[in-house]
């Protein structure tokens, strides 16, 4: 784990290996990449909105593919989604907002 933007960060080679860390340690925000490898983002989102006790985390995916994908991360109910490649500072400030939302 490492410190980025004041932000604890786990980070995993594909997205089977992210849904296992969520059930394992409950994070505050996720920030799947739309093209992972083995589970895609898409695929992520999906998961975590299938079980009940994941239902409030936020979800900010990340895409260099355009509208398209992002659109459909929102339908998959993704709380934003934001392009790469992005700066830390805009990338911050989607999370924040996305956060916040989460615990109002």
């Amino acid at each position: 784990m490492m410190v980025a933007a004041g932000y604890s960060v786990k980070a995993v080679r594909n997205g089977l290996e992210a849904f296992a860390e969520i059930q394992v340690d409950l994070p505050d925000v996720i920030v799947p990449d739309i093209a992972m490898p083995v589970l895609s983002g898409l695929d992520i989102i999906l998961a975590v909105r299938s079980y009940d006790e994941f239902a409030d985390l936020p979800v900010v995916a990340i895409t260099s593919f355009g509208e398209k994908l992002r659109e459909q991360a929102r339908e998959a109910w993704a709380t934003d989604a934001i392009d790469k490649p992005t700066d830390i500072t805009s990338m911050r400030e989607v999370i924040e907002a996305a956060v916040s939302r989460s615990r109002n």
